[in-house]
């Protein structure tokens, strides 16, 4: 998002849509947007791997379809932590490998959403702060 501060015009191009599937977390999401006053922002609370589809009109509309795809996507998926152990050693008492192959499904759908979701030529950037193998591949 940004301002067109050549042309001295206040409008906003671009907007941002945030997901959380944790309600409180979307909640809280809702209260630090606000203390920022954009207009540009908009909070959902879905299961990432099952993301709407939205409809797009203008410009944003690709193809016969109008479906509307994002030019960026950030998947921050759930996944173990086990890249926090050095800062969480408690995390070493409960780690099994067996936990990132219980994730991994969800965080491979939530990837192959985030590609139906993106324009061709956009961005995705994977997120993990695991360090097991299976989560980050």
């Amino acid at each position: 998002m940004y301002r067109d501060e050549s042309a001295n015009k206040q409008l906003t191009q671009g907007g941002v849509v945030a997901n959380d599937v944790d309600t409180s977390r979307a909640n809280m999401l809702i209260h630090q947007v606000q203390r920022i006053s954009t207009a540009g922002m908009m909070v959902v609370n879905h299961h990432a791997q099952y993301f709407p589809t939205l409809k797009a009109e203008g410009e944003a509309a690709l193809g016969s379809t109008n479906r509307f795809y994002f030019d960026k996507i950030l998947a921050d998926v759930p996944c173990t932590g086990d890249g926090a152990i050095r800062k969480i050693p408690q995390k070493w008492a409960r780690w099994s490998p067996r936990d990132g192959v219980c994730l991994h499904g969800l965080q491979l759908q939530i990837l192959m959403r985030a590609v139906q979701l993106c324009k061709i030529g956009g961005l995705i950037l994977y997120s993990t702060c695991s360090i097991n193998p299976i989560e980050v591949s």
